[in-house]
Order: structure tokens, then sequence, then C-alpha cells
């Protein structure tokens, strides 16, 4: 996978070239494509305000096609956008790989991504040919759903009432003539091409609620030159938008969402208190979809008789379905999910039958669940479920996978692959905070995670990405949303639908590491003027910044002024060096604008003769979060740092678990580890008993949940936030920390932090590599190094448990190094 860029200068454009598996590759490079004569197009009906039953009622999905004439082609290039979601067919051949979910979600009325394929081995010597879409709701047509009973995303999200497409073919001729092919309706179509609209298998497709498959609507042939669209009717041009802008449309910065791992499911039996109705276990939770092939053995569906699937993540106790923990913005009741909204909103699909069926074979596209446990009804059929019956694919935006963690302890190393799997389940265009029941883009859960994503994955073009979606929804205060793109979502923000300040520092804080780790510092001068916005914003509003989210989720009392505050300055940190890097003259007065702000949060918040970090009103004191964020962010006075640190080795003792929410995990773990006692880190992330990862992993979890107790009826089981435990393992036990000036990762630290308990650890990070093995009894080191030539690289060796180390530096020479000590007892 190569990342090319399109354009040059700040014009420029990320692409990502992937060779597609069916003979088509994804992105040309060159100049972007002349829309002029191309139009949105979308079927025909009628354009009145529709109220929210409508959207519930039956709609085929739409099918589009042109039939055209071409011979003797050398080459041939589609450039296309579908919203929400959209399969592509040439001559009949699929271009687009089968569970493919493109474009990205973004503000569509603000940026639209089309794709573009080199189609030419799909394209025959006939004289005849077909270029054929079917698209599918997505995010661009959601429900009016009700979320939480109130929050309809309709609202606040650029919508339309029916899918829409544009496309682009441009022919090269053998001879040199080019021929464009573009969508537009028959009457206005200045290349003379009619464009047709049928109904497709869909009557329902929607991200949250599932698809409705009829197959009696199936046209098999549709996509093909040879089709007979007369009885077709024209397409029209889509409503008038802002998308009629073209200059919106810009080239994909993604790799597609497409199948990655599949499985089958390791084990089904029926549902109790029914008759034909199947429990299938996956396995593990995960994101993305089944595939359902049932040999029916002469048994005959009747016709239009449904199979349905439901989708959770639990079982009750009577082992049947719990879908409870994965329903769509908590609808679980009558009235709740607004009008002729299901009663209780979970994941479901459904086939309905023609009567004629063999077998029933059915996947489910144009949406993905949440779940590991799968409910199918065969009512009715005298068939059984057999495990090797239900395939699972999982679903994610294929970025490359960077970064590996091994130990000789089972627990940690089953902890990292809950990480990987919670993330690559919240990956599908934004980094979601789960991904059934909201599947937004939480600031908050993307700043407390992203350290340890990009360990694991090359994700600079996806959140390069992230971060322009909260660029484009900047509020007209300055503030950045708390969602990305903007769905209505504003709670304890800095007004004018802002997020909370936890939530918004996102955008400088990632912007940096960015930097750091990929080395493109277009986006820095970019988003620069928004950051700058933020920040006065914030400055100008410091009680709402002491009223935030703070520590989500943690079991101790939120210290919310306290992470409020040095959430600001670690923002004014960030801009400074962003400023710093941009050669900007603001620098010098964020580095003293953070330095006043770290005496007044001390001033407020410190005993500085105890070392206990409180509020000012008793609410909180002396907490894992209060004492390790200030240590962990350099704002404590050097003075104070032993009795502060004393205060947390404290609460740690009579703890003996991490009690703090998805920001303190790092900012606890992180620095501990920096202290010299990583055993005490070590400790508490391989605790097993509540609350703990651990526990997770004994209850059952194949992903991180959203709380640390375990939750039934409420919280997911499939959330990224409490992620930063993956961080914790590569920097602190590995060593492969990112070097503070760094430049796209351009210089690095290896500083593996020993504990007794480990006999090996082995730590990779694209194409650096840290391995190390311990002797219980002689307390020998040894550490391999492998470095790329890039890569300047600072080498502590350990001789103690404690921090200890000999430093040796390689300046840009690539090979592996050896190094051996003998280790202090701890």
């Amino acid at each position: 996978m190569v990342l090319l860029r399109q354009g040059s200068g700040k014009d420029s454009q990320p692409c990502w070239a992937t060779p597609k598996g069916n003979g088509v590759e994804w992105f040309e490079a060159g100049p972007q494509p002349d829309w002029a004569d191309a139009v949105w197009v979308a079927e025909q009906y009628d354009e009145l305000k529709h109220d929210d039953c409508w959207f519930y009622e039956p709609h085929s999905n739409p099918l589009l096609r042109v039939a055209f004439g071409s011979e003797d082609i050398a080459s041939a290039r589609l450039y296309i956008a579908g919203l929400g979601y959209y399969k592509a067919f040439l001559d009949g051949k699929l271009i687009t790989q089968p569970l493919e979910l493109g474009p990205p979600q973004t503000n569509y009325f603000k940026r639209v991504f089309y794709d573009s394929y080199d189609v030419t081995g799909l394209m025959t010597n006939h004289s005849r040919h077909a270029l054929a879409l079917e698209l599918g709701n997505g995010f661009w047509n959601p429900l009016p759903l009700r979320f939480w009973g109130h929050l309809n995303l309709r609202d606040y999200l650029a919508v339309g009432e029916r899918p829409q497409a544009i496309a682009y073919l441009r022919i090269v001729h053998t001879h040199g003539s080019i021929q464009n092919v573009v969508t537009g309706p028959c009457n206005g179509s200045a290349a003379g091409f009619c464009w047709k609209q049928g109904s497709g298998s869909l009557t329902a497709n929607d991200i949250y609620l599932g698809i409705k498959y009829d197959a009696n609507l199936a046209e098999p042939s549709w996509a093909d030159p040879a089709f007979d669209d007369s009885t077709w009717a024209e397409v029209a041009a889509a409503p008038p938008s802002p998308l009629d802008d073209h200059s919106l449309l810009l080239p994909n910065p993604l790799p597609p969402v497409s199948a990655g791992e599949s499985f089958t499911a390791i084990r089904t039996w029926t549902s109790p208190n029914s008759t034909g109705v199947y429990v299938a276990d996956m396995g593990r939770n995960y994101a993305g979809t089944i595939s359902l092939r049932v040999p029916l053995n002469g048994v005959a569906l009747k016709p239009g008789q449904a199979i349905t699937l439901r989708y959770g993540e639990l079982l009750n106790p009577d082992g049947s379905l719990n879908v409870l923990t994965s329903v769509a913005g908590q609808i679980k009741s009558p009235g709740v999910g607004g009008p002729c909204a299901p009663d209780v909103a979970y994941q479901t699909d459904s086939y309905i039958a023609t009567g004629k069926e063999s077998s029933i074979d059915f996947t489910p596209y144009f949406t993905w669940h949440g779940f590991q446990f799968a409910e199918i009804d065969l009512t009715g059929l005298n068939v059984v479920l057999l495990p090797e019956m239900v395939t699972g694919y999982v679903l994610r935006v294929s970025v490359v996978q960077v970064g590996t963690f091994e130990s000789s302890n089972q627990l940690l190393n089953r902890i990292w692959q809950l990480f990987v799997r919670t993330l690559s389940s919240n990956m599908m265009g934004v980094q979601s905070d789960c991904p059934h029941r909201e599947r937004f883009g939480y600031g908050g859960d993307l700043l407390a995670t992203c350290e340890s994503a990009m360990l694991v994955y090359d994700m600079s073009a996806f959140y390069r990405k992230c971060l322009l979606d909260f660029v484009l929804d900047q509020r007209e205060n300055g503030g950045f949303t708390e969602c990305a793109p903007y769905n209505g979502i504003s709670d304890n923000g800095l007004g004018g639908q802002s997020g909370p300040i936890d939530w918004q520092s996102v955008v400088p804080q990632l912007a940096l590491l960015l930097y750091r780790h990929y080395g493109d510092a277009t986006f820095l001068d970019e988003a620069y003027p928004a950051m700058q916005r933020f920040i006065e914003l914030a400055l100008s509003n410091i009680t709402s910044v002491e009223a935030g989210l703070g520590d989500w989720m943690t079991l101790e009392p939120s210290a919310v002024q306290l992470t409020g505050l040095g959430m600001l300055h670690a923002d004014l940190v960030s801009l400074a060096d962003i400023a710093h890097i941009l050669e900007k003259d603001d620098a010098s007065r964020y580095r003293d604008l953070a330095a006043q702000l770290a005496v007044q949060i001390n001033s407020d918040f410190l005993d500085v003769d105890t070392g206990v970090y409180a509020a000012q009103d008793g609410s909180w004191s002396g907490t894992q979060c209060s004492q390790s964020m200030p240590l962990f962010m350099g704002l404590a006075p050097n003075s104070t740092v032993p009795a502060i640190y004393d205060t947390l080795l404290g609460n740690v003792k009579d703890a003996e678990h991490i009690e703090c929410g998805m920001f303190g995990i790092k900012w606890l773990l992180m620095t501990l580890a920096n202290m010299g006692d990583n055993s005490i880190a070590y400790s508490l992330a391989t605790q097993d008993s509540y609350p703990s990862y651990g526990y997770m992993l004994k209850e059952g979890a194949s992903t991180i949940w959203e709380s640390w107790f375990y939750s039934d009826n409420t919280y997911s089981h499939n959330h990224p936030m409490f992620g930063s435990v993956a961080q914790w393992m590569i920097q602190a036990l590995a060593g492969i920390q990112l070097h503070t000036e760094a430049v796209g990762f351009d210089q690095v630290i290896v500083a593996p932090l020993p504990v007794p308990d480990l006999t090996y650890v082995k730590g990779t990070h694209n194409g650096i590599a840290c391995s190390w093995t311990l002797d219980g009894k002689s307390l020998a080191f040894v550490m391999n190094v492998t470095l790329p030539v890039t890569v300047k690289a600072h080498i502590r060796v350990p001789t103690d448990f404690h921090a200890g180390y000999v430093e040796h530096v390689v300046d840009h020479a690539a090979g592996t190094y050896h190094f051996e000590s003998v280790l202090l007892p701890a």
C-alpha cells in the first residue's frame, strides 16, 4: 500500500493506491477529473417534504445504469462518489469489493470523497458497454431515530432523502481520442448518454437497524450491457444542494472499508423456548457482517417467507440473545425512538424468499453490526443450523498494521489483542466510540487512544481525515464539536454547540502527534488558524473549561476542574510547538500562557506541604488521575514532585487496581513507568479481579468494555477508550518511544523497562524492533534492537528495575544491535 499525494503544495491531497484483488487498481495518480459535464443523479420520486414515518416505509434502493458504445480502448478510468454507499459495475463485473462501504462519512455539504479506479482490464473488446451503480443510504440518509429519546441525527448531519451519485468514466482510445461517460439526466446530458433507474432488492437499508433484502426483486443481469432497460425510467438530477459545487469533490484519502478477516461460527444451538430459532456464537466480538449459507436439502421456503437475523454482544442466562448493550441510541421501549420507530432499535437483517431457493445464501451489505452472537430465525424449516453455515467478516478501513507486541505473560498478550480487536471494530471512516449503539467520532475517545492506535496501525491518512472533520465543523465561536461530523451532541461545552474542553483538545494535541509520527506539516499549516480560534475561546471561558466531562468513566471522584485546565495547558504547549514548527511569532506567547496556567493550576489545587491535589470544595482529593496528570504533563513544581508521587503511590497501594478513566489510564501507567516503578504499573495492568482488563477477560470479553464493571443492559462491550494500556506496553515494556523532537518518527528512544515477572518481551513498530529476555535467577538481561536507516536512536540499556540505564546512540545506521547487562535486584 503506497501513500501518494495528488497535486502539489497546500492544495495536494493524500490518496492510497491499493490492489483491489479483482484486477482493479484503486486510485490513479494524476490530475483531478473534470466534473464540468457530470451531474449528481438520483431516482425520480416526489420531492415533497416527508414526515418521519415515510422513512420507515419500504423503499427499494436505486439501481442506476447507462449503456454506451466504445471500441479500441487503450485505457479507462472511473471516478465516482455515491451517497451514502455505492457498488459499481462495468460490463456486469463488480468494480468495488463485495462488502465495501464507501465513501467515508464526513460533512457532505463541505466535502465529498470520490474514488478512482483503473478499469481498463474490465472493458472487453466488444462495442457495447454498461456502467451500473447500486446505491445505499449510509450516513447520507439515516432513519429519523430519536437517540436517547430526543436527538434526531437528520437535524444535524448533512443528509438527503434518497441516495445519489456522480460519476465520470474517461476512456482513451487507441487512436488518441477521448470519450467521457458522465452521470446526468437524459434530457440534460452534455455527452448524450441516457441514464436509467431501476429498483433494487433492498426495501430497507440503514446503518443502525440493518437491511431487508427481497430476493423477489432481484434482477440478476441488470448490470450487463445486453440487459433490456427500456422499461426503466430515466434518472433525475438530484435535488439542488451544496453538492452542486463540484469543488467539494475531493479524492478519497483513505483505503476502503472492506472485509479483512473471516471466520466461521464456533457453535450454534436452538434458542430456548423456540422451534427453528438458532443462536450462532462467532467466537469474538467484532464489527462487520455474516454470510449465511444454509442448504435446504429439498425443504421448500414459502414465497415471501422472511429469514431474520438479529445481533447482540451478550447472551441471557438461558442462552437466548441479549441485544440491550448494542441497541441504537438506547431506544428500548415504545415511543422513545420517535414516530414509527421500532420499540427496541436492535440490529437486524432480513432475507425475503422467492420460494425457489435450493439454499439460503444471504450476506447483508450497505450496513454493519457490532456483535458476537447472531440469532437466526429459520422457523418452519426442517433444517439444522451448523457452525460452518455461518461465516463472519470483519469490516474496517484497510489501514496497514505496523506494530506488534508479545511477552511471556499470556494475560498481557490477550490484553493487547483486546485493544487491537476493539480499535479494528471502530474504524469505518471515523474512529467511533462503539460499532453499534452510536458509531460517533467523539474527540475525547480519539484523544485517549490515538497514541496506542498509531503504534498499531498506520493512521496517517485516517487521522488527518478525522481531524479535518473537526476543523470543517468548527463552530462560529471558534469551538470544536464534541463529535465530528457534528451530530448535535454538546455536553458541558464552551458554548455555541462546541464540545467539552477534553474533547476539543484532540485537534491541537493529535495534530502535533501526527507531525511527530508522520512528518506531514501540511495539516498543521491548514488547521493553525482554527486551532488559534479554539485557544482564544478556551482562554476566555475558564469557568466552562473547569466544567468539562473530565476523566470519563472513572471509578474515582472526577477531578473535572483539574483535568479541564490540564488539557488546556497541554493544548497551549502543543500550539506553541506547532507555531515553532511553522515559524510563527506566536510560539513564545503560547509558552508564556502555558507557564502562567501551570502556576494557576498549582495555586488552585496543590497543597505544597502534603503534595495532594484536591478540589477546593472537597469533591475530590488525591485521586489516581489528579496525582498522575500533573506529573505526566510536567505541571508539578520540581520541589513538590516527591510528595505528589508519594501520594500517588499510597493511592495505588490501597486500591491495587486502576480506578481512573479513559484519560487517566495513560497518565497513571506512564507516570509509574517514568518514575522508575514500572513493576507497579505492570501489577495494575495485569490484575484479573475487578476492576481490570483481566476481569473483563474472565467475564468472557474479546474486546474492551465501555465500563470497568460488567453491564448486561446499557454499556457497550466494544469500546476503545480504555485502550491506552497498549501505549504503555509498546513504550514502557518494549521501550519503543517517539523522541519529543521527532519529525516523521526519525528519532526514537528505545528504553525498555523490565519487570521481574517477565522473562521476555518483543515489540515492533514500523521497522523498529526491540526484544529482550530476562533470566529470573541470574538477572541476566539480553536485548536486541533492530533499526531502519531512517532513524536516529537513543538506546537505553537497563541496569536495574527502576529506570537506570546506559545509553548508546545509533545515528541512522540500519542493523540489529545486541546488548547485555546484569540487572541489580529489585
